[in-house]
């Protein structure tokens, strides 16, 4: 369907990846559109590194992206969703640390737990300090 859509340039299927958080902030935006969800913590691991976070308004979402965290769309129309993406992308974005703020207050272990994993890497259940830490 990609390639039908003439969007090879544009989209990458990564597969697997153990490395979830160096994903999340190489991201323009975390895009949730899940129909049913509690905390997700996808959404508390993005505003933990400071990635923009669009979503419709799901289980604890909107208490979780604050204004300057990103955008929760009431409703389900594609097209509001695209319109949140674009107001998103094109507005300059707070700091990591002024978005984590947001996911301390409402899951501070998993903020941790993130912090944790960016800086060591685990590699045969031997803890090694990641290149990026050094």
């Amino acid at each position: 369907e990609i390639s039908d859509l003439g969007l090879q340039a544009d989209v990458l299927l990564l597969g697997h990846s153990n490395d979830t958080l160096e994903l999340i902030r190489a991201l323009d935006a975390l895009v949730l559109t899940s129909r049913s969800e509690g905390s997700p913590n996808a959404v508390l691991e993005a505003l933990t590194v400071g990635t923009p976070v669009v979503s419709v308004d799901v289980g604890d979402v909107a208490s979780l992206v604050g204004r300057d965290d990103g955008k929760v769309v009431t409703g389900r129309a594609p097209e509001d969703m695209a319109t949140a993406l674009h107001t998103v992308l094109l507005r300059p974005h707070p700091s990591a640390d002024t978005m984590s703020e947001t996911a301390r207050k409402h899951h501070p272990g998993l903020v941790l737990e993130s912090l944790r994993d960016l800086v060591f890497a685990t590699d045969d259940h031997n803890l090694t300090l990641s290149q990026g830490a050094r």
